[in-house]
């Protein structure tokens, strides 16, 4: 996760995720909780946000006079918060006008190109993120979800996913295209109006539908569905949706699931590195429901129904 705190107004400024939320009011929740917990860097966050304002022109022309209106602001609005860091001021000053440029050239040669939205999370953080048609995708640890700024109704509603992610699909909202689609290099999923969770990992696709109704390159799903698509190709079968999307609750959901299986999940999702040293230990499997923030309940399930030891290091697991 950004360390916001380090953060000066440039660089919030060329931060995407800032950038999402001043326009299109993407994290709303994180962002006003952030500042709600650092009230000593609202002043700044203010003055970036009325950098980023100030520079969504409509077109090439830039008019000095309102530019040097904008930074006369930016100033007043620091002073209070830096009156005994002139260089502090006077970096931000030449950083905001670096960025001006950088912004003014990218409209005169780049121009209609989409700017695009990127974000991500680390191991073990789950983040909520609105999508500019009010679809709420839940982005889970060690994922990243990339979309375009701008949504508008000639054009089909789309993201990127790397990673997991449980979407709540806005059906057939005003003023946008009624399709909506989620990317991956082995897969796309079709939505209309739904609720679903996709992982994206170790070059398998998996979909479990929870409502509605959405395509999965050529096939088709109801809700229940489980379909993984890789290189080998595809597969349905039926399941209960909830515990796929457990983690959402803080809680993971295993249903005579493989140690191998179990492993899986605590490298892509928590950054671990399990080792093991019992021979047939991956194939062990296991049955129950463990908090997230307690992962050491499931560590001892493991040993208590399995006799074997489970010694964890760090990030290091060994299963002997």
């Amino acid at each position: 996760m950004m360390n916001y705190r380090q953060y000066e107004a440039e660089d919030f400024v060329a931060d995407a995720s800032f950038q999402a939320w001043v326009q299109y009011g993407s994290d709303d929740d994180f962002w006003r909780g952030w500042q709600a917990a650092n009230p000593d860097r609202v002043a700044v966050v203010e003055a970036a946000k009325e950098l980023v304002e100030a520079l969504r022109f409509h077109s090439t022309e830039v008019d000095p006079a309102e530019m040097e209106a904008v930074m006369q602001n930016i100033t007043r609005t620091l002073d209070p918060v830096k009156k005994n860091s002139t260089s502090a001021l006077r970096r931000l000053l030449y950083a905001a006008s670096a960025v001006a440029a950088a912004i003014i050239i990218s409209l005169v040669f780049l121009w209609p190109q989409p700017a695009t939205v990127t974000i991500t999370t680390a191991f073990g953080e789950t983040r909520d993120v609105l999508l500019p048609d009010g679809s709420l995708v839940t982005l889970n640890a060690n994922s990243s979800l990339e979309y375009r700024k701008s949504w508008h109704e000639k054009q089909e509603r789309e993201v990127t996913l790397t990673g997991e992610a449980f979407f709540k699909v806005t059906s057939r909202p005003n003023g946008f295209h009624p399709k909506f689609k989620v990317h991956t290099p082995l897969a796309g999923v079709q939505v209309l109006g739904t609720a679903f969770n996709m992982r994206n990992r170790r070059n398998e696709v998996t979909v479990v539908l929870e409502e509605g109704k959405v395509q999965i390159n050529d096939m088709e799903m109801a809700p229940g569905d489980l379909v993984t698509v890789s290189g080998k190709g595809s597969a349905r079968r039926k399941v209960e949706p909830a515990r796929f999307s457990a983690w959402k609750e803080h809680r993971l959901v295993f249903d005579n699931e493989t140690l191998a299986g179990i492993t899986q999940v605590l490298e892509d999702t928590y950054g671990y590195h399990v080792t093991f040293r019992k021979t047939g230990a991956q194939s062990l499997r296991l049955t129950g429901s463990y908090p997230t923030d307690r992962l050491n309940l499931l560590f001892a399930a493991i040993r208590e129904v399995h006799r074997v030891k489970v010694q964890q290091q760090g990030a290091a697991i060994i299963i002997e």
